[in-house]
């Protein structure tokens, strides 16, 4: 039987039907371990920058971008 990953339905599962082969969905894995790396990643982030991802802040500005045609056209190539 296919549940998802709750320990309630899984005990539902073993009571009711004890002979029964219990898998995870395919779906509710990929979205646990995608919250999960989220819930890392942003740990990470404010241990690094010390800050809490707040929008707004000045990290979140985009950066100023040198401009490759013309840093090349300054420098006299053509």
């Amino acid at each position: 039987m296919a549940i998802d990953i709750s320990a309630t339905n899984r005990s539902a599962v073993r009571t009711g039907l004890p002979h029964t082969a219990v898998v995870v969905d395919h779906f509710h894995v990929v979205q646990f371990a995608n919250k999960m790396l989220s819930t890392v990643r942003r740990r990470t982030t404010a241990a690094k920058r010390s800050r809490r991802g707040r929008a707004g802040s000045r990290s979140d500005k985009p950066r100023k971008r040198r401009d490759p045609v013309r840093s090349i056209r300054s420098d006299g190539i053509s």
